[in-house]
């Protein structure tokens, strides 16, 4: 059921923090832009993005929470923040903010705050995956240090995104679209089974020509060209088919991160439950298999609860 939220969001995009749990200086950038404007303009409720990840947060606090008390500690207050999403990625803050939404009664605009050098990428992820929804964007200057060699990366991964995006469009949000994703994760087996056993084909034809050639010493060029046919066809049979099973990977991870569960989108050790871990290991676990309750609480009381 929808519920009686703010009409107007501005989403706080994360960058990185340090183990010891101070954020990044584009981290600090964009909350401070998100701080001016929220200042400016008092009908907004901010809902800052990130929780854990390699390279992004290793530490034992939700990157969320950090931003969340960057902006309290400057004058942003409590009821003016809603809950953090559980992402690690820009993709995953897209469709973090989309169920964030989605449960809103009504949202006239959401404004979305980041970097100059990410905002390209933003643009085309949040344009991609909420549509429908009045959108406008925040950009905030990158640091006087900027390494511009950062933007050519950025346009790398911007790239590969055109590429490999997958739209998610029409599920309901509030059922997993199991059979779906049972069948789309049989395809890919199948798919990628079938595309070793054709390079594994194209190795024997070529391997069995040489080894013929070699011990009986009679090779012709007949024999050479039919094989290298052969390997040639079995080559692009097992560029279609890997390709194949390359997209319904896609499709699977598109439809993991939408709805938040594990599976081959997943870059994160789980531990089984009962097993003693201490300090950020404990609490990631907690994390990523229950409702996160105390970032703060100890590993035993994490694993008892």
């Amino acid at each position: 059921m929808s519920q009686d939220k703010p009409s107007n969001i501005l989403v706080l995009l994360g960058n990185e923090n340090e183990q010891n749990g101070a954020l990044s200086v584009v981290s600090k950038l964009r909350a401070d832009g998100a701080v001016e404007f929220l200042k400016e303009h008092d009908d907004y409720k901010v809902l800052p993005t990130g929780a854990f990840g390699d390279g992004f947060n290793t530490s034992h606090i939700p990157h969320g929470e950090l931003l969340t008390r960057y902006l309290t500690e400057h004058g942003i207050t409590k009821d003016g923040i809603l809950p953090f999403t559980r992402t690690s990625n820009t993709v995953e803050d897209a469709y973090g903010v989309l169920r964030t939404v989605k449960g809103f009664s009504e949202v006239n605009k959401v404004v979305i705050v980041s970097s100059n050098f990410h905002m390209g990428r933003v643009k085309y992820i949040f344009g991609r995956t909420m549509l429908g929804y009045n959108l406008e964007y925040l950009s905030v200057p990158d640091p006087a240090n900027f390494d511009k060699g950062i933007l050519e990366g950025e346009r790398n991964k911007l790239n590969k995104l055109k590429k490999e995006w997958v739209d998610i469009a029409g599920f309901d949000l509030n059922n997993f679209p199991e059979k779906s994703y049972e069948q789309i994760g049989h395809e890919f087996r199948h798919y990628d089974n079938f595309s070793y056993f054709a390079v594994g084909g194209a190795f024997v034809s070529c391997g069995y020509s040489l080894s013929h050639d070699i011990i009986y010493g009679n090779g012709c060029v007949i024999q050479y060209v039919v094989t290298i046919f052969l390997v040639a066809v079995l080559w692009y049979l097992y560029a279609r088919l890997a390709n194949t099973a390359f997209a319904a990977q896609r499709v699977m991870i598109a439809l993991e991160k939408l709805y938040a569960v594990p599976g081959l989108s997943s870059a994160r050790t789980i531990f089984p439950l009962g097993i003693k871990l201490s300090g950020s290991q404990c609490q990631k676990q907690y994390w990523h298999t229950h409702e996160y309750i105390d970032y703060d609480a100890s590993c035993k009381d994490l694993l008892s609860n």
